[in-house]
């Protein structure tokens, strides 16, 4: 009996050392870096070469390409989404010097929409005649924007995870912000999906103004 008592109170001081074992900051960032890498490379192989038959001038080259300006205008959105991102992530990471379980799964559930962004952007592009396609690619954004604002809040309520000398209040009202303005920006998108399409993409250009502004 004494034995077995032992070795429940070894299990559990061993869960509990487990448990308070420091979580990388590095690696939570390492991971980032990579999906965001993978999903850029992903964005370009998605885009179709034009069809050889039909092309046998220089003329009908460039008149293919013309014919895929919409195709550029996605691919050029998600990339510039996807840059922004990862310079949002480098200023989040800036300011921290730890991280915990729960910021490290906001980060993850981030990541999760942020894979996403090829496969989006592709159905928009192979569906193009159908509304919901492009709204599906808007929704994508909005839910990135939104986790990324759940997680400056988190941050904001466990100030032990910052480095307090340079995370100051003025930094969290402006990052904040900063997200609230980028969410709004894929619910326009939605809106003008109804009346301009597919060209509802070309509002990201938006996203150029929110950044100089934050």
């Amino acid at each position: 009996m004494l034995k077995k008592q032992e070795n429940n109170h070894e299990i559990r001081t061993k869960k509990n050392s487990d448990e308070s074992l420091p979580l990388s900051l590095h690696r939570t960032e390492a991971l980032f870096d990579g999906i965001l890498a993978i999903a850029m490379t992903l964005l370009v192989l998605d885009i179709e070469i034009p069809n050889h038959d039909s092309i046998m001038t220089s003329g009908d080259f460039l008149l293919a390409l013309g014919n895929m300006h919409l195709t550029f205008i996605k691919y050029f959105t998600s990339f510039f989404i996807l840059a922004s991102l990862w310079i949002a992530n480098n200023k989040e990471i800036y300011y921290l010097h730890k991280t915990n379980k729960v910021h490290m799964w906001l980060n993850l559930t981030c990541m999760f929409f942020i894979v996403l962004i090829p496969f989006t952007t592709s159905v928009q592009d192979d569906f193009s005649s159908i509304l919901f396609a492009p709204i599906l690619f808007h929704i994508n954004i909005f839910l990135i924007e939104f986790i990324s604002l759940l997680r400056w809040l988190y941050i904001r309520k466990n100030k032990d995870l910052t480095k307090k000398d340079i995370a100051t209040g003025a930094v969290f009202h402006k990052q904040i912000n900063r997200c609230l303005y980028l969410m709004i920006i894929p619910l326009l998108a939605v809106i003008a999906t109804f009346v301009i399409g597919e060209y509802s993409n070309l509002l990201y250009i938006l996203f150029f103004f929110v950044k100089r502004r934050f």
